[in-house]
């Protein structure tokens, strides 16, 4: 065997130990971000849960107070149940179900409920502290409403009771379904900001879709609505007038 041989035949032995490590470190490689990956879905998934469980413990809660203030309201001004539904347009059934505290109820139908019981919706919102300090810091913001276990609503204000504008940031969670919206309208006027995620815009009947970034502002007497039809967390600022928890000044 020629010296050229031996040098080409020890060149071939190291070139194949060396593939044989590098497939081995590249074997290892994968399989640690497939373990580091498994983990961290696993964990969202945990938090997730948790996120859920906890938002619809204080959501059952706020419909329970709520819809004990609404039949002491009711009861008090010998209003029925009937009564009560041809003032609201709301079905007996759901306000039946809303007053033993078995449904949760949207912001408009409140106000709904809110006049035709003669009282301010602030009335039915119940206030964790007197604070009205200007500045909301991160870390004390609480969640507001929870609305069909999807929408997460939170005030960005201390004094929502004495101010024009109602700030709040809204969380929308995923949904499997991509049912039709059912698009509404009231006074006023809305400012809408997406921070996170896909918003589906509806307005007089066209559909948008707004990304992180973009922005809307309408009159709120236009028929509107939103939804998240993607699989992450929406995220968006709004800015709404008038703003439906002032309380009314008395004369």
């Amino acid at each position: 065997m020629s010296y050229t041989s031996v040098y080409i035949y020890k060149y071939e032995i190291f070139f194949n130990i060396l593939k044989n490590i590098v497939d081995f470190l590249t074997n290892i490689y994968y399989n640690i971000i497939i373990n580091i990956k498994k983990i961290m879905i696993y964990n969202k998934i945990k938090l997730h849960v948790y996120f859920l469980f906890l938002i619809r413990k204080r959501g059952k809660v706020m419909t329970e107070d709520v819809g004990k203030k609404i039949k002491e309201l009711r009861t008090n001004k010998n209003l029925t149940l009937k009564e009560l539904s041809a003032k609201t347009n709301l079905s007996i059934g759901f306000l039946s179900q809303l007053e033993r505290g078995l449904t949760a109820v949207a912001i408009d139908s409140l106000n709904n409920i809110a006049k035709a019981l003669d009282v301010n919706l602030s009335y039915f919102i119940n206030e964790s502290n007197h604070n009205k300090k200007i500045i909301l810091r991160s870390y004390e913001k609480e969640v507001f409403q929870v609305e069909n276990n999807q929408f997460i609503h939170y005030h960005l204000t201390n004094d929502i009771e004495n101010k024009n504008l109602l700030p709040r940031l809204i969380e929308i969670l995923p949904t499997s379904s991509k049912e039709p919206l059912t698009s509404y309208q009231h006074e006023g006027e809305e400012f809408v900001y997406v921070l996170e995620g896909i918003l589906t815009l509806l307005i007089n009947n066209e559909q948008q879709e707004l990304f992180p970034g973009d922005s809307a502002h309408y009159d709120s007497n236009l028929v509107h609505n939103w939804a998240n039809y993607t699989s992450k967390t929406v995220k968006l600022l709004t800015v709404h007038t008038p703003n439906m928890f002032k309380k009314e000044t008395k004369e």
